[in-house]
């Protein structure tokens, strides 16, 4: 869920010829507040990023806004203090969700500012009737379609998080110990990597005559892709939003369009929710969302695609037998990676087939992910 908001400074595009002009950056305009929140139903729980907006021109990581005091108030004056987990992340679980409540977000930072956010309600959100895919040209493309027969809803916004499985471009069968080529034991050559969404994701059934969304195509893999290679796994998050939170993720989603995703810098300055408890004008950037979460799951196989979904391995890790080997008795202090033994008359290897690069073997280093399988695999 975690998505980062950038402020972007005006940017203008000149048409035809003209060389594109860039204003500079103007610093009353950086180092806004951040807020990234979410009040979620389904599990109980809030998590709330803070950060600070950059220049266009920045290069450096994202600044993060530690050491916040951050709490969740309900309309009944309970109140839960987050807990900051990591930099600039905070969060709280065990939330007593009444859809009868509204809720606020309240946060000082540690130079002494206090923020506040509008009162949220949690709206019920129907379950998601299916996720399809289609392959196409462009890649994989894939739609979620939901339906409210009491026409509440309205308003849908939709996350994902993605696992697909992988291998390195190479198998190593053994490995080296104290000298000495042993079978390996240990996987480096199976990983399974996930990924959240980062763009914006809204649709609206308002200008039908029914609370139906039919076919609505989120999310595209654009081909060749590693993430259908073996196999891939998507678990979609649906949520109703108001009309205010709705209106604000458009018009995200509009400026996101014109550059990409939620990473690239805004051509524009949108304000959300949250407000300067003392200072009115000071601009603040992000909403606090809240709702009840439904999620599917599918899964789609390699086997299921078409052949001109898939690209050829990396030729940079070819192992070749006549170049890249090496003798049983030389591997003490040898630092490569074996692939596979080459037998003589004896039934153990006389020589070995290696590979100097440790990304050509080990999943971990050639992706994104971990040799650890998913439970849900």
């Amino acid at each position: 869920m975690t998505l980062r908001l950038t402020l972007i400074f005006f940017l203008t595009l000149q048409i035809g010829c003209r060389e594109p002009y860039q204003p500079p950056a103007s610093d009353d305009q950086s180092n806004l507040l951040v807020v990234d929140a979410f009040l979620d139903g389904t599990k109980k729980s809030c998590t709330v990023v803070l950060s600070r907006s950059q220049s266009v021109l920045a290069k450096e990581t994202k600044p993060m806004e530690k050491a916040a005091t951050v709490q969740l108030e309900d309309s009944k004056g309970s109140i839960y203090t987050l807990n900051e987990i990591s930099d600039g992340i905070y969060n709280v679980s065990n939330v007593t969700i009444d859809t009868q409540m509204k809720y606020q977000l309240r946060l000082k930072t540690e130079e002494g500012k206090s923020y506040q956010s509008d009162f949220v309600e949690i709206k019920y959100t129907p379950p998601i009737d299916e996720i399809t895919w289609e392959a196409n040209d462009h890649g994989l493309q894939f739609y979620v379609s939901t339906h409210d027969d009491d026409k509440k809803s309205l308003y849908y916004q939709y996350r994902f998080v993605e696992t697909w499985e992988y291998v390195a471009p190479l198998y190593s069968a053994f490995e080296i110990k104290n000298g000495i080529a042993v079978p390996r034991k240990d996987n480096i050559y199976r990983c399974w990597a996930t990924d959240s969404s980062t763009s914006i994701s809204v649709a609206t059934s308002v200008k039908l005559n029914a609370d139906i969304i039919s076919n609505f195509p989120f999310y595209l893999i654009v081909k060749p892709s590693q993430k259908y290679l073996i196999r891939y796994s998507i678990l979609v998050k649906q949520n109703v939003l108001t009309v205010e939170a709705y209106n604000y993720w458009k018009q995200l989603q509009k400026n996101t369009e014109k550059l990409g995703t939620l990473f690239d810098p805004q051509p524009s300055q949108i304000l959300g929710n949250v407000r300067n408890v003392d200072n009115a004008d000071e601009p603040v950037l992000g909403y606090f969302n809240a709702g009840i979460t439904t999620e599917k799951r599918i899964f789609v196989n390699s086997t299921e695609l078409p052949s001109d979904f898939f690209f050829s391995g990396d030729d940079k890790c070819q192992a070749n037998s006549d170049r890249d080997t090496i003798k049983a008795s030389d591997l003490n202090g040898f630092s490569g990676f074996l692939i596979r033994g080459i037998y003589g008359s004896s039934p153990t290897p006389d020589k070995f087939i290696y590979s100097p690069t440790i990304t050509c073997v080990d999943c971990r280093q050639s992706g994104s992910g971990t040799n650890k399988m998913p439970e849900f695999w």
